[in-house]
């Protein structure tokens, strides 16, 4: 919750015209009423990427291979934006 209050949230994130990537968010609710086809989804996606704990960021390159993850980063957006950067930087400098 605090990644998103501290960063998905924030008007700075949303302007994703400063950023190289793109956001998808999956939530694992526990406290809201899901559909059965949300719980399935979620939980084969959790699996897929091996997500044991919360918040896990999975930062993926454009052909789906994982380039890194990443948890709670205090310091807001420019924070985390740099540590995604960072991450993005790191694959492509190690890519054949």
């Amino acid at each position: 919750m605090k990644l998103d209050r501290e960063v998905f949230d924030q008007a700075a994130f949303a302007d994703d015209s400063k950023y190289n990537y793109l956001l998808c968010k999956l939530h694992f609710y526990q406290t809201q009423e899901r559909s059965p086809e949300l719980v399935r989804q979620n939980e084969d996606l959790a699996e897929r990427y091996h997500i044991e704990q919360f918040p896990t960021v999975v930062v993926l390159s454009p052909d789906g291979r994982e380039v890194g993850r990443l948890g709670y980063i205090p310091g807001g957006v420019d924070k985390f934006a740099g540590a995604v950067n960072k991450l993005l930087a790191n694959s492509r400098s190690s890519s054949p």
